[in-house]
């Protein structure tokens, strides 16, 4: 049983809760949070049933926390308390909130050939990014992300599966990785490229 931090994003932290052995619907599920040198104190309780029992052990239950203050230090655990009142408690685990990073500066995708579409952006040296697509001509399109950066990317993507005579838009948000977990800030706009088409290519 245990809290795993997945991302940090405008909204709030992500958390997957998940546990290794079988949980017994009727069970009481309890998130405890610690906010910076405050008491442990309980933060939500889930009362088991079995799809809760069952998404416990995969894919997890995500849970999303959004009273997050810049600067604090929060830490989380689970407790579990079973039908017949045994208690177990997962260890916890910690985060340090930063103040989300902002917008990336001068965007801009070009798509010199067919070959792929080149996505640009003001890069920071402690800032990594993820990048957005969405294919403008399938318009039940949604934005899906293409690709995660590292801290210290060099301000560029370059994408390489894109269609001849295609045309997409692109978000890029800029990501944190000094706190515990990645945190990413509010995407850009949407900035869009049409990938010149091949002679004699059918789409």
């Amino acid at each position: 049983m245990h809290v795993v931090l997945r991302e940090g994003r405008p909204d709030g932290l992500r958390l997957v809760l998940r546990s290794d052995v079988a949980v017994r619907p009727g069970s009481s599920l309890t998130l405890m949070r610690t906010v910076d040198d405050a008491a442990s104190a309980p933060y939500e309780q889930v009362d088991v049933d079995r799809r809760i029992a069952a998404a416990l052990a995969d894919p997890g239950v995500e849970f999303v926390d959004r009273e997050m203050t810049p600067g604090g230090h929060y830490a989380y655990r689970l407790s579990l308390e079973d039908p017949g009142g045994g208690v177990k408690t997962s260890a916890p685990v910690e985060v340090a909130w930063r103040r989300p990073p902002g917008r990336p500066a001068h965007l801009a995708a070009v798509a010199p050939t067919s070959a792929g579409v080149e996505v640009r952006w003001d890069a920071k040296p402690h800032l990594g990014a993820l990048v957005f697509r969405r294919d403008v001509l399938d318009r039940s399109a949604r934005p899906r992300r293409r690709a995660e950066l590292g801290a210290g990317c060099d301000g560029i993507f370059f994408d390489r599966d894109v269609e001849p005579g295609g045309v997409y838009a692109y978000r890029v948000a800029l990501a944190r990785f000094d706190g515990g977990v990645v945190q990413y800030g509010t995407p850009s706009e949407e900035v869009y490229v049409t990938v010149p088409g091949e002679e004699g290519k059918q789409r």
